[in-house]
């Protein structure tokens, strides 16, 4: 156990170490979080969508949304007192023409809200997600999204 002579020496050379303006330990100090960099690779074309598949991304693109009246015999639950409620999927088109789905179409998570539908349809808009080729349900192979994030894209 130290002694009291030698705790007070060590918080007297601490403060003279201080005080002289050497510091007592260097770091670096962290830098502001920015959302608004990405550092995620921005996807706008099919090239650059084959390079960074099953990763997570940026897609830029327009959105375009398919709305789908369900055939009320196999739609399960329906209510003859109120219209059917669509399905409404969603498309990115990316500048070169190619679609990327939101969601594989065979999935539940690939129904859109008619609000988001209302407030990106015919927009640019930027999605944050992990993309994939996705071959269920189609004999061709189509390039889907899991969005983490849709936004519309700044001019």
């Amino acid at each position: 156990m130290p002694q009291l002579g030698q705790v007070v020496g060590y918080s007297l050379g601490i403060l003279g170490l201080t005080l002289s303006g050497y510091p007592l330990m260097a770091c670096e100090l962290p830098q502001k979080y920015d959302p608004t960099v990405n550092h995620m690779p921005l996807i706008q074309d099919q090239k650059t969508l084959q390079k960074y598949g099953s990763q997570t991304v940026t897609l830029q693109g327009r959105y375009v949304a398919q709305k789908q009246i369900p055939d009320i015999t196999s739609a399960g639950i329906w209510n003859p007192e109120q219209p059917p409620i669509p399905h409404i999927r969603a498309t990115i088109v990316l500048n070169d023409g190619t679609s990327v789905f939101l969601y594989p179409p065979t999935h539940k998570q690939s129904l859109r809200s008619p609000a988001e539908a209302d407030q990106f349809d015919q927009q640019t808009v930027r999605v944050e997600g992990t993309v994939e080729v996705n071959t269920v349900g189609s004999s061709a192979s189509r390039w889907v999204i899991r969005p983490v994030e849709i936004q519309l894209a700044s001019p």
